[in-house]
């Protein structure tokens, strides 16, 4: 049997193609070491995930490829929604005092990361402190949700963004 006609072959040399460009192009934003530190978050929670045979089984299985996703979703959300307290807590305000610090030695692009990582937080206890069920994962979650705050109708509730 030939590889080239086999569509489940093709199928995984192009994912494999695709998730090595990816890899590559976060290197070039990234670093090397922060890549490799997201990919090994990443490893340890499919390591943990009960559910990780069952991945297995779909994704090999081309049929039943589109089930394996909401499963891939779980694991996702189950690294998300786990706490990560290894280093100090810091709050928008210490980051701001930080910002200030990288802008003065020129890493302009560590200090654009560190703002964003100010306003994600300010964000997230925003939602806290008055109890809302949002769970917001990425960062255009963040950002959808701080603009439909700011649409006139919703504004009247939560008057301290302004």
């Amino acid at each position: 049997m030939n590889w080239r006609n086999d569509s489940r072959i093709k199928k995984l040399l192009e994912k494999s193609t695709l998730e090595t460009l990816l890899k590559v192009y976060f290197q070039r934003v990234h670093g090397k070491e922060e890549v490799q530190q997201m990919e090994n978050v990443l490893k340890n929670a499919l390591e943990k995930y009960s559910k990780k045979e069952l991945i297995y089984e779909k994704l090999y299985d081309e049929n039943n490829e589109i089930e394996a996703e909401p499963l891939m979703n779980e694991c996702l959300d189950a690294l998300c929604d786990e706490p990560l307290n290894r280093a100090k807590d810091h709050t928008p305000q210490t980051l701001l005092m930080l910002v200030q610090l990288f802008i003065r030695i020129g890493d302009y692009r560590l200090a654009c990361e560190i703002i964003w990582c100010s306003a994600a937080i300010s964000i997230q206890d925003f939602i806290r402190l008055r109890g809302l069920k949002v769970l917001l994962h990425s960062h255009d979650s963040k950002r959808l949700f701080v603009q439909s705050l700011s649409h006139e109708e919703i504004r009247k509730n939560f008057t301290a963004l302004e």
